[in-house]
């Protein structure tokens, strides 16, 4: 009886996780800004379920090999230095046909995805000398009309993706 008792309840829980991410899951989806072209990127995982996949099919395994620079963009940042290791990690987002992208010491960055041309920039003025354990941004997230830095520096900082100013009704001026 026991026995019978110990299987149910596991069988129990089992589907109550299985309800559980199956929730989680539509929820996420459901809340998702949807893509409005096929050409955007708008979350590192390119959609809210982080899929990793692109439709574009303009390359292909026929053309790959022919690809040459379209455009190069330097951020400005300092070069590492055997005291001060830091690194470009940053998975650039497409959002609204612009490209962002930032940098370990809280630049951010708006693009043409075409051209490379600068349309904005935001610094966040982190502090070079602070140590750090992990010198890196992987980059930004967007949401509606708001791109969102977490700084190396333990700092959130909401921005609007038109032009890069602070969102001021967020945290202390733009700054949670």
């Amino acid at each position: 009886m026991t026995r019978d008792l110990r299987s149910l309840a596991g069988a129990a829980a089992l589907l109550t996780l299985v309800v559980l991410c199956t929730s989680m899951t539509a929820c996420a989806a459901r809340n998702a800004v949807p893509n409005r072209s096929a050409n955007e990127w708008p979350a590192y995982g390119r959609d809210a379920l982080g899929s990793r996949f692109s439709p574009l099919s303009e390359i292909n395994r026929d053309n790959v090999g022919r690809l040459t620079v379209a455009w190069t963009y330097h951020t400005g940042e300092p070069l590492p230095t055997a005291q001060r290791k830091r690194s470009l990690e940053v998975t650039p987002i497409v959002f609204n046909g612009v490209m962002y992208i930032s940098t370990p010491l809280g630049k951010v960055m708006a693009l043409d995805p075409v051209t490379g041309a600068e349309k904005w920039k935001f610094d966040a003025h982190v502090d070079a000398s602070t140590r750090f354990g992990d010198f890196t941004n992987r980059g930004v997230s967007a949401w509606r009309d708001r791109i969102y830095l977490a700084t190396t520096d333990a700092r959130l900082i909401v921005l609007h993706a038109s032009n890069g100013t602070p969102i001021q009704s967020f945290g202390n001026a733009g700054t949670g």
